[in-house]
């Protein structure tokens, strides 16, 4: 009985942690909020901006799946099936 008690101590102290790492209310990066502008362009068209940032980055197509990971400064590109850019984050 002891053990369940220490268990639910540490599940109750560690859920908020966890919650808060995957808050979508963390502030972005400065880089993720300027690349917000190339929404709507071509990603052949940007593709060197992105590679130039020096961030991490990754393109997903509209309805893809992507790893649920959390990368703070990486770039996450949405593109369409004619690769116009939907939506850029840094999730």
């Amino acid at each position: 009985m002891k053990s369940i008690v220490i268990l639910l101590g540490i599940i109750a102290v560690a859920t908020p942690l966890v919650a808060e790492a995957r808050s979508p209310h963390l502030k972005e990066h400065s880089h993720c909020n300027k690349a917000k502008a190339w929404e709507g362009q071509d990603i052949k068209d940007i593709m060197p901006k992105v590679k130039a940032t020096k961030h991490p980055y990754r393109v997903v197509p509209e309805h893809g799946s992507m790893t649920d990971d959390l990368v703070t400064d990486r770039l996450t590109i949405i593109i369409d099936d004619e690769g116009t850019i939907l939506d850029i984050s840094c999730r």
